[in-house]
């Protein structure tokens, strides 16, 4: 610490000893000191003065500095303590791919349609689940997606079954236990199931006592067609069955109940005489129609159908005369021109450019339609 004491004594007396009190340095009447001793104490004063100062001025400074620095960190530390938001890894999304085999599945999240396979999106983390229609087909998918992930799903759906090819049929016979041939080829004993047998027109032939009974029967894949026989031999009092003939210019199947009993390409149907309600049809063509019929024992019984008529419209380019049946019907365009449902030839004549042919099958269920480009080489 800086002693002015000391400090005037020097001045005052260079190079003697300190005084007892300020009041000595004005004891003497001697002049203190001449002017070359004054300019070198003063100058002794400045070297020692600083030497003296150099010191505390060091650590004031640092202290400001100190001071400086500790509240810049207040500030900053108080200014990232109300602004600083850590990051949330939960709030980050993720990545989930979704593919099908086959592709072109449809995603749905609750409902709602998120797109088609193969699709991409991002997710919240967490659980979640989809569920993928393809045609009829559905796959529930749950998966969990973590933040900053990416997640590939691959769902495989069960192939498809294929279409039906073949068809069965139902053979009952009264009495049972008779045997069965279709085509000429032994089946078995009644009652018979068969299945995987080819679609088309079959004979179905029962041997009995009374004989070898045949029935017609159209067989449609993916379907089993029903026959019902019967094969008693009429009772010694009188026959007790007649026969049932169905007249139509398209084929028919006979239904009594949920049974089929024949179709109309069948030459005779045996029926237990009384009165039987049929139901004659043809899905193809959408004809369906409701007959009663009395049979007679030991008579047969005759249904005449004329089928109804459905629109055929006809055209050619540049235009043709038109024949349907071999009748001719006008040139073209020709628009619903009434024919009987069924299959149609369809003759098409161009005076330079020749005659075309078609087959045409018009039904109750859509328009029919024959059109034909003459220009075009066969």
């Amino acid at each position: 610490m800086f002693n002015f004491r000391d400090w005037w004594s020097r001045v005052v007396r260079p190079g003697g000893p300190a005084a007892a009190d300020s009041l000595d340095a004005f004891g003497s009447e001697q002049p203190v000191a001449k002017p070359a001793e004054l300019r070198r104490a003063a100058v002794g004063f400045s070297a020692d003065r600083l030497q003296h100062l150099r010191a505390p001025v060091a650590i004031a400074v640092a202290i400001a500095i100190l001071f400086i620095v500790a509240a810049g960190g207040y500030v900053a530390t108080g200014y990232v303590a109300r602004n600083w938001k850590p990051f949330n890894v939960e709030a980050a999304s993720a990545s989930l791919t979704i593919e099908s085999d086959p592709s072109g599945a449809e995603v749905l999240a609750g409902g709602v349609r998120k797109g088609t396979t193969p699709l991409m999106m991002a997710v919240a983390p967490g659980e979640h689940t989809f569920e993928l229609v393809s045609g009829t087909r559905r796959k529930s998918l749950r998966t969990v997606a973590r933040a900053g992930a990416a997640v590939v799903h691959h769902v495989q759906f069960d192939s498809a079954p294929p279409a039906a090819t073949k068809a069965s049929l139902s053979v009952v016979t009264d009495p049972a236990k008779l045997r069965v041939l279709l085509d000429g080829k032994a089946l078995g004993v009644s009652p018979l199931l068969v299945a995987d047998l080819e679609p088309g027109s079959h004979t179905v032939q029962v041997v009995g006592a009374a004989g070898t009974l045949q029935r017609k029967v159209d067989l449609y894949a993916g379907e089993t067609a029903s026959v019902i026989i019967s094969a008693r031999p009429p009772a010694s009092a009188g026959p007790s069955v007649g026969w049932l003939t169905v007249s139509a210019p398209i084929p028919l199947q006979i239904v009594q109940g949920t049974n089929l009993i024949g179709t109309s390409q069948t030459a005779k149907i045996m029926l237990p005489a009384g009165r039987h309600d049929l139901q004659l049809t043809n899905e193809t063509l959408g004809v369906s129609e409701r007959r009663t019929v009395q049979v007679s024992a030991g008579a047969t019984a005759t249904i005449r159908v004329d089928v109804p008529s459905a629109p055929l419209s006809i055209n050619a380019l540049p235009w043709a005369q038109a024949w349907v049946d071999g009748k001719l019907v006008g040139e073209t365009p020709i628009g619903n021109h009434k024919v009987s449902v069924g299959t149609h030839e369809i003759i098409f004549r161009h005076p330079e450019l020749g005659e075309r042919r078609q087959t045409v099958t018009v039904s109750l269920k859509s328009p029919a339609r024959a059109s034909v480009d003459m220009r075009k080489p066969q």
